[in-house]
């Protein structure tokens, strides 16, 4: 047996990689090219199918088992033994979304290699190659999205419904335009800042920078399992990352640099402002925490204070920043930037100066009466809650008002109504405050 450097990574490899398991994959898959062999199959089809069963063992066999290595951990009640040990989250991580996949990747690359080997006549060396990164890339990022949502809840028994969300929304999908995407060549591309790239390098590109975010998230949920400090760094670094990625689609050679920097920061304002609120749904919203702060605040250790911070707190407050900055910079730019976005965020074609601002303070509104909930001796059903509350809001409220015709005062539109929606939000932000700033301190009495 292979001696491995990660000690999580060793006892993996101990549990998949069994000499029965060893000796069983490659004489199946041999049993399996030796019929396509005799039965006169063309390379083409060999390869074919060869690709197919690497797709099954990495983006579907292997998205089980990356989301089993953290829930089988407490089924089995080990996982308070592992978050016990010395190992850092770096090699627990990486032990665990690789090591629960050795067995699988074992027979991928197997197969990976029978697809080489018949595609080699068929397809130039450089496409082989950009189509085995593509793969390999699409398989890690699957693999790593499964692990990242397993520790988001990792005291559930059971993540069926993730795992088939993952598997229906984004497995299958790839699956069906795979194999037409790595063997034919068909001169597509993509137009990224104003340049063409061909698609299938632009796919692998994006899969492996995707995939190494997803792995970059994982080890930073496992620091927090084994309750190592960690500043907000990564998650606004990922937000950035998808501002300027997708800005690329919409900026092209003839936008001006005034106007692509100004839809560059819009995006960003857009991006971080919904990674808040979505950080702000999953992050730990403990009383203690803020108390912790509070205190670190006075010490003026600050550090610390960056440590405590939830990854919300500060993707909202790059977001403000950005909306304070765009009030000037959007009414100063003459020919705003177009786009299929714009289009997309605005069917009315008016994207003010201030909906970004009013789109803050949206988040900030909802973001305050989550922690509200949470402040509270009371709060076992705090979840319920939660969602009963957005569904009233976002989907009961507007409604009514439609119907009464009030719902431009009471629940203005940000981007046709921005300055009535900025007044109407903060008076929304402030009456959550006071009411949050009631729990706090009932909260502290008791």
């Amino acid at each position: 047996m292979i001696r491995f450097d990660n000690p999580e990574l060793t006892r993996m490899g101990y549990l998949e990689l069994t000499p029965v398991r060893m000796i069983a994959m490659p004489a199946v898959l041999a049993l399996v090219l030796m019929l396509a062999v005799s039965t006169e199959v063309e390379s083409a089809g060999i390869a074919g199918g060869a690709l197919a069963i690497y797709v099954i063992l990495t983006h579907f066999w292997g998205l089980r088992q990356a989301t089993e290595s953290v829930t089988e951990e407490f089924r089995a009640r080990t996982w308070d033994a592992q978050r016990m040990s010395i190992m850092s989250p770096r090699e627990l991580a990486l032990g665990k979304l690789f090591g629960a996949n050795l067995f699988t990747w074992y027979g991928a690359l197997m197969c990976l290699a029978a697809f080489v080997f018949f595609m080699r006549h068929e397809l130039s060396a450089a496409r082989i190659a950009w189509s085995v990164a593509f793969v390999l890339g699409s398989a890690l990022l699957l693999q790593g999205i499964a692990m990242f949502v397993a520790l988001l809840s990792p005291g559930a028994r059971s993540l069926r419904l993730p795992y088939l969300l993952i598997l229906v929304f984004v497995a299958l999908p790839m699956l069906g335009g795979l194999y037409p995407l790595l063997t034919e060549d068909r001169g597509g591309s993509f137009l990224w800042y104003g340049r063409h790239l061909p698609t299938l390098q632009f796919a692998a590109v994006s899969a492996w920078l995707f995939a190494l975010w997803a792995i970059v998230g994982v080890i930073r949920l496992m620091a927090g399992e084994l309750q190592v400090r960690t500043t907000p760094a990564a998650w606004c670094g990922f937000l950035a990352f998808i501002t300027v990625f997708a800005s690329g689609f919409v900026i092209d050679q003839d936008t001006a640099p005034l106007s692509a920097a100004v839809f560059i920061l819009m995006t960003g304002c857009l991006a971080f402002n919904a990674g808040g609120a979505l950080a702000a749904w999953f992050d730990s919203r403990d009383p203690l925490r803020f108390k912790r702060i509070g205190l670190a605040l006075a010490a003026g250790r600050t550090r610390r204070v960056l440590e405590e911070l939830p990854a919300w707190s500060a993707a909202l407050a790059v977001a403000g920043v950005a909306a304070i900055v765009l009030v000037p910079a959007l009414a100063a730019v003459s020919a705003r930037p177009t786009g299929a976005v714009i289009a997309l965020l605005d069917q009315t074609g008016r994207f003010g100066p201030l909906t970004p601002a009013a789109l803050v303070l949206l988040a900030l509104r909802d973001v305050a009466f989550m922690h509200g909930v949470a402040f509270t001796r009371t709060s076992r059903r705090g979840e319920l809650l939660i969602v009963v509350y957005l569904l009233l809001v976002y989907l009961l409220l507007p409604a009514l008002l439609a119907v009464t015709g009030a719902r431009a005062i009471i629940l203005p539109n940000p981007f046709t109504q921005p300055v009535v929606a900025v007044v109407v939000f903060a008076i929304h932000l402030a009456m959550v405050l006071v009411w949050v700033r009631m729990r706090w301190r009932a909260l502290g009495s008791a």
